[in-house]
C-alpha cells in the first residue's frame, strides 16, 4: 500500500511534526533537545504502549461481562 506520507516541521515556541497520509492529517509536538526523528519515534513506542494498555482493560471488561452473565444465567 501506498502511504503517501508527507511531514512537515514547524518550530517555534514549541516544535510541531504536521503528518499527511491518505487524506489524514494531524500533529505531534515534538520534545525539545531531540531530533525530530527520535521524537517522533518516541511518541510512536509511546502510543503503543498507551494502546496495549487500553486494548488489556477492554479485554478484563469483555472478561467481566461474561462473569455478570454466567452469574445471571445461575440466579
Amino acid at each position: 500500500m501506498n502511504w503517501d506520507t508527507k511531514v512537515n516541521l514547524f518550530v517555534g515556541a514549541n516544535a510541531y511534526a504536521c503528518i499527511t497520509e491518505c487524506g489524514v492529517q494531524f500533529d505531534i509536538r515534538l520534545s525539545p533537545g531531540r531530533k525530530a526523528a527520535t521524537a517522533l519515534r518516541d511518541y510512536a513506542e509511546e502510543q503503543r504502549a498507551r494502546a496495549a494498555c487500553i486494548v488489556a482493560n477492554a479485554e478484563r471488561a469483555e472478561r467481566a461481562a461474561l462473569v455478570l452473565d454466567a452469574k445471571e444465567v445461575k440466579a
